[in-house]
């Protein structure tokens, strides 16, 4: 939300200065947000794969290992 307000604001203010017609300079705010948004989205995906397989893992073993107490 900061930072759609800031790049609004500085458009806005670029624009009524007259200092240009129109204004994408104030969007470049988006573009560290976008790099750091992928790079969360990576780093959940690759935590979701880890929990997947120490289930998996976890699971497998306990399949693996006699029951005690089965007779």
């Amino acid at each position: 939300m900061l930072t759609f307000v800031a790049s609004l604001g500085l458009n806005m203010a670029l624009v009524w200065s007259g200092v240009l017609d129109f204004s994408l300079w104030g969007w470049l705010f988006w573009i560290p947000v976008l790099a750091a948004e992928a790079k969360l989205r990576r780093a959940k995906k690759l935590g979701q794969e880890r929990v997947v397989a120490r289930i998996q893992a976890r699971h497998d073993e306990a399949r693996s290992k006699p029951s005690a107490g089965v007779a």
